[in-house]
């Protein structure tokens, strides 16, 4: 070889791990930022009040409880978000006249005494428990007994409401049915002073019986509402006060990761959508030339079009080339695809075909080993081929394919082996390489994925020009640059820039750059 590989090439060509690195690394990196500050976090003083909502012990059923669902968890958290309504904290906040106290509007205090309460909930137990955070204990304390006391005045005003509107209604029912009763009455003494009537005096008297019965029912009725009234307005109450003796001094540790992981999540999308923007975004083909600047640039518009089909373009390649070599004797060049999931043999074959057709004996030889594909274009036999010549098994004569084309010959990848590096890398390619440029014009390469693998790499030293293939804005420039420079390192000499899937507008576009451009 011309040039010996530094050993960290290689590894200096792959693509960087930014796509998961740096997502990653935000998302950490604000986590153990935020545990590192820990420390330095602002503090408060914690004052800390609850409220048990349970009815007393065998005034109510246990169907009755159940009708009430004080049971179930959807009805504390109800309660929980009754204190963490916006209607609420404003009237906490109005009552003890904070807006006055802390000289703010009652928008921003309201919005400051939400922020500084946290409602949690024991099922369990049946309690919430309200804390208020504040710079002084005293304040802490007085919010947070505040907001507990507000919020069982609330209950019982709710429900004493409630079930004084029940014993109304059945009040007006009540009276309605005393006056029904004193009609009868009045009958019954007409029908008495009649002594002919005695089967309508029966049937009043009997009518008079059950108003009676259901006059003691609607007194049951009140009196059942009013235990209820009393059972349910004390199911709410104050099961333990704040005071100056539980309240607590520290960092809120746990709203404050919560916070971080929120940012972290929020960093951690915003960089994957930055880097979703950015791969999905074609660079302009002014930017790829600069970024490369190669001697010839040839574009391939995006077509129905085969390439075959599109004789162009290959024949304003083969006239940059020639104008390099004008009398071609022997000239190796080499055609390796840019990244991994690309293919260069289309290209190199449509390339090959030209030459040929220009009069110029030409040799295609599979450079890529692992994944062969010129055989298919010129249907050929995959072996005998490169492989089995470099392991000596066979000669140059017998591993050389003559296609339909004149002047055109192929020499395919050969049997598949494992270690293709080894076999590039010893002295039978070099030898092949001389033997076959002694022989034909043209000797072209089919190179592997240059950010696949280094077998393209070790042909590139040998060879006399090397195009570059990739699909028109695929690649993005900073891996393009780096396939520029280990080109440079492995030896080899980059003439051009084969650009595929171009927008027809921007290969009309006159891009004043410092190259030959060989527009399609």
């Amino acid at each position: 070889m011309k040039h010996h590989l530094p050993r960290d090439l290689y590894q200096n060509l792959k693509p960087s791990p930014e796509k998961f690195f740096l997502p990653g690394s935000i998302f950490f990196g604000i986590i153990l930022f935020g545990c590192f500050t820990v420390p330095f976090w602002p503090k408060s003083y914690t004052a800390k009040a609850t409220i048990m909502i349970k009815p007393e012990e065998g005034e109510l059923s246990k169907a009755e409880i159940n009708a009430y669902r004080f049971n179930s968890r959807r009805f504390l958290k109800t309660q929980a978000s009754i204190i963490r309504s916006q209607g609420f904290i404003t009237r906490i906040a109005g009552e003890l006249g904070l807006p006055k106290r802390w000289d703010m509007t009652n928008r921003k205090t309201s919005s400051i005494l939400k922020s500084s309460t946290k409602v949690s909930r024991n099922y369990r137990n049946r309690e919430i428990i309200v804390e208020f955070s504040s710079k002084t204990p005293a304040q802490a304390v007085e919010i947070a007994n505040a907001i507990a006391n507000a919020y069982v005045d609330h209950w019982k005003n709710l429900h004493s409401d409630r079930y004084d509107e029940m014993v109304k209604n059945i009040q007006n029912d009540h009276r309605q049915f005393k006056s029904a009763v004193a009609v009868k009455l009045a009958a019954l003494d007409v029908l008495e002073s009649d002594k002919t009537s005695t089967d309508d005096l029966a049937r009043t008297k009997a009518e008079l019986a059950e108003l009676r019965v259901r006059n003691a029912t609607f007194e049951s009725q009140i009196e059942k509402i009013n235990l209820h009234k009393l059972v349910i307005s004390s199911s709410a109450r104050i099961d333990e006060k704040a005071s100056m003796d539980n309240v607590t001094y520290g960092a809120k540790i746990g709203a404050g990761f919560a916070f971080l992981l929120w940012m972290a999540v929020l960093g951690t999308s915003s960089s994957v959508a930055y880097q979703y923007i950015r791969t999905n975004t074609r660079t302009s083909i002014t930017d790829i030339a600069k970024a490369v600047s190669p001697p010839i640039l040839t574009l391939f518009p995006r077509s129905h079009l085969s390439f075959s089909e599109m004789t162009g373009p290959f024949e304003k390649l083969r006239d940059g080339i020639l104008s390099i070599f004008p009398v071609p004797e022997g000239v190796a060049i080499a055609s390796v695809p840019c990244l991994v999931n690309e293919d260069a043999s289309p290209v190199t074959c449509e390339l090959a075909k030209v030459l040929a057709a220009g009069g110029h004996t030409t040799l295609v030889i599979e450079g890529n080993l692992k994944e062969p594909m010129i055989h298919h274009t010129f249907n050929a036999s995959p072996h005998p081929g490169v492989s089995d010549y470099l392991l000596g098994e066979m000669e140059m004569k017998e591993t050389v394919v003559k296609t339909r084309y004149e002047n055109l010959w192929i020499m395919p990848g050969g049997t598949l082996r494992e270690d293709t590096t080894a076999l590039l890398s010893n002295g039978k390619m070099v030898e092949l390489i001389k033997d076959a440029k002694s022989r034909f014009d043209f000797v072209i390469f089919n190179g592997a994925p240059i950010l696949k693998t280094v077998d393209s790499l070790i042909l590139i030293g040998e060879s006399n020009m090397t195009f570059l293939c990739t699909e028109a804005g695929k690649a993005p420039n900073d891996v393009l640059t780096k396939a520029r420079f280990a080109i440079d390192q492995a030896g080899g000499k980059l003439a051009g820039l084969v650009l595929t899937e171009v927008d027809p507008t921007e290969a009309g576009k006159d891009m004043k750059i410092n190259a030959a451009v060989v527009k399609a």
